[in-house]
């Protein structure tokens, strides 16, 4: 219990949960959906940064207010950060979670025969999004950026409200992930994925 409570009171949860792996060159930069208010600056300077990328933006089943309730205005908004609308690719069938949204992504890169796919997140948010990307992205060339966040990601986590909820929620959903769907949180692009269930289960 004590052991427990030293790493739940130091910054080891945070700093694991954070994993960047910037790519090169990409054919294509997936926004992920909620907490879109965070992820639209950095999804944009990705996208003036590669401007032969198209940004692909994934449709939820289920909109609420940290799900895409930028939905109505999120073309526009990214066309004011520099971004024609000529680039942005709305995707379907929406989707109702993180893993559904990569493998439509995936599915769009694989049916045009391109291979890179950028993957624009929060911070607390990358890890698992790695795991996913490589459970269910095939063999795609991947990449995760972390958008910044307002104050920045404080080493004593647990001493504000949204970093306390995303490290407490992130940590149950990786775990859920691998007890549900057989998602080690170490699985990465290193080990091409090799998980077939339904992301839906």
């Amino acid at each position: 219990m004590t052991l427990v409570a030293l790493v739940a009171g130091s910054p080891a949860p945070s700093w694991w949960l954070i994993r960047e792996a910037p790519l090169d060159y990409p054919d294509a930069i997936l926004s992920l959906t909620s907490h879109e208010r965070e992820r639209f600056q950095e999804t944009a300077s990705q996208a003036r940064q590669w401007p032969a990328a198209t940004v692909l933006l994934a449709i939820p089943r289920v909109i609420g207010k940290y799900n895409c309730d930028a939905c109505p205005y999120r073309i526009g908004w990214l066309e004011s950060l520099g971004v024609p609308r000529s680039r942005i690719v709305v995707l379907t069938p929406p989707t109702e979670n993180t893993r559904e949204e990569i493998r439509v992504a995936a599915k769009w890169l694989e049916d045009r025969r391109l291979t890179r796919l950028l993957l624009v997140t929060s911070p607390h948010h990358t890890r698992r999004v790695r795991v996913l990307a490589a459970a269910y992205a095939g063999r795609l060339r991947l990449g995760t950026v972390a958008c910044p966040v307002a104050g920045g990601v404080p080493t004593l986590w647990w001493t504000r409200h949204y970093d306390r909820f995303y490290v407490t929620y992130e940590l149950a959903a990786l775990a859920a992930g691998w007890w549900r769907h057989g998602e080690p949180p170490w699985l990465d692009y290193a080990t091409p994925g090799r998980i077939s269930a339904d992301p839906r289960r």
